[in-house]
This record gives structure tokens, sequence and C-alpha cells, in this order.
């Protein structure tokens, strides 16, 4: 059990790094060539000018996103606190019940292995999912960032703070979507993938 539990955390960790290091060779990727755009590219001479309508609505959606991916976090996390404990005292009473004894009324070593091996694949789970939640959001970022520094620079900081909001949007959903993601069982593998090292 703990031979099959740790291969399975070994993998998932090497894969979690992997995506990581693709997460920000991305993002590093990104703000070079804005970067470079804004060394090479002469700016426009008449800055473009933006509807007042046009940016209070990016502004708005922005806002209004940021917010909604603040809720969403805070009911991901109360779920899976709630989860985690539930299934915590699911396993208790499983294993009370259940549970294979030997001669000397202690917990068998099939069963014992059994809990590693599960365990050890939730926490693998829980790894690689936290690598890629971290991922998007970092690249979600990088592409906001790097967008609205093209924009600002061409065609001016109006022009830019409306790109830079309308792609907020973009990046608080990414937010959401992985908040709504981590409702439940993911939520539950992140907390136990958190706790790896101590319990497996």
């Amino acid at each position: 059990g703990d031979k099959v539990s740790a291969g399975i955390l070994y993998a998932a960790d090497g894969l979690s790094k992997g995506i990581s290091w693709a997460g920000d060779k991305s993002k590093s990727l990104m703000e070079g060539k804005a970067q470079n755009y804004v060394e090479t590219t002469p700016a426009l001479s008449n800055p473009k000018e933006v509807s007042p309508g046009w940016k209070k609505t990016a502004e708005v959606a922005s806002v209004g996103t940021k917010y909604g991916a603040k809720g969403t976090g805070f009911l991901a996390s109360a779920i899976g606190q709630a989860a985690t404990y539930a299934g915590g005292k699911i396993a208790d009473k499983v294993q009370e019940k259940y549970g294979a004894k030997d001669g000397k009324g202690e917990t068998s070593s099939t069963w014992r292995n059994t809990t590693k091996i599960i365990g050890g694949a939730l926490a693998g789970y829980g790894k690689v999912w936290e690598a890629l939640e971290h991922s998007g959001k970092k690249i979600a970022v990088a592409s906001r960032d790097s967008t609205a520094k093209v924009v600002t620079h061409r065609s001016g900081a109006a022009a830019g703070e409306v790109t830079h909001n309308s792609m907020n949007v973009g990046v608080n959903l990414t937010k959401t979507l992985f908040h709504i993601e981590d409702m439940g069982m993911k939520k539950i593998c992140k907390t136990v993938g958190k706790s790896a090292a101590k319990n497996y």
C-alpha cells in the first residue's frame, strides 16, 4: 500500500510541476512579446477616443464578475470543508463497521493498504488539479496585462483601461469556473493533497 501510494504521489508531483512550468513559460512568453512590441512599435500620434458608455460598461462588468468570483470562491471553500468533514465521518463509520480485523482484533493489512492507495490517488488528483488551477489563473492574468500594455502603448491610456477591464471579465470568469469546479470532490482532493506528506 505504501509503495503504490508513494508511486501515485510521485507521478502526480512530477505532472503538477510540469504543468506549473508550462504555465510559467507561457506567462513569460506573453510578457516578453508585449514588452518587445512596446519597445519596437511606435505609438499612434493621436490616442483613440473611447465612448463613455463602453468605458462604463467594461468597468461595471469587471467589478461585477470580480465579486462573482469572490463569492463562488467562498462558497467552494465552505462546501469543500463541509464535504471533507462529512467524508471523514463516513470513512470512520465504514472502518468501524466493515474494516476487516485480524486475529488480534487489529485492522488487517489489506484494509490498511487499500485505504492508503485510495488516499494516495485522491492526493495525487488534488495535486494535479491545483497545478492546473494556478496555471490557468496565471495565464489569464498575464494575457490581460500584456494585451492592456500593448493597447495602452499603441492607442492611449483610455483604450488601455477599457481593454484591461474587458479582459478582466475573462480573468474573473476563469476564476469563477475553477471555483465552481472546486465544489465538492475536487476540493476534497485538494485538501487531501495538501496534507499528503503528513498522512500518506
